[in-house]
């Protein structure tokens, strides 16, 4: 069996690069799109200030206040609109529980290349993690994709 060469590598790398980016960035326009429906006078960030997450290790600050603004903002818009929701600030306790794993995460991999004895837990350790923080973002994304479903047609009713 042969070895890949340089090429090869970086042609994988990249591939896998861009795999990862394209969801990425369509949940970042979710996330854009429904700030977006957001009154202006409501919305505590603007809308294209969400694709600041895509700065590595800035993003690791910027998601818990693009959680804050964005559950801020939904929250100023549906009392001005007087939709019902069943959280107090909407999408905040995913959110930010999605943030707070990934800063475990992130912390997990830097204990993990410290203590290089400990591989199977840290392993299994990272997976679960891993498994949690992506169930949490997709639920994120779900969870913002209904509230501006909410805000369109809360806008629909108000032109009846």
């Amino acid at each position: 069996m042969e070895t890949l060469g340089l090429q090869e590598i970086i042609l994988i790398v990249l591939v896998i690069t861009i795999l990862a980016i394209i969801p990425y960035a369509f949940y970042l326009m979710a996330l854009h799109k429904t700030l977006k429906e957001v009154k202006v006078e409501n919305q505590k960030m603007r809308p294209g200030q969400v694709w600041l997450l895509f700065i590595p290790v800035f993003s690791a600050y910027w998601y818990f206040e693009v959680v804050n603004k964005m559950a801020d903002s939904l929250k100023a818009e549906f009392e001005d609109r007087n939709i019902q929701s069943d959280e107090e600030r909407p999408g905040y306790a995913i959110g930010i529980t999605m943030c707070i794993i990934g800063v475990c995460s992130i912390g997990l991999n830097i204990f993990s290349k410290i203590f290089e004895g400990l591989a199977v837990t840290m392993a299994i350790l990272t997976f679960l993690i891993g498994t949690a923080s992506f169930i949490l973002f997709i639920m994120y994304w779900v969870k913002m994709n209904g509230y501006r479903k909410l805000i369109i047609e809360a806008k629909k009713s108000e032109l009846r």
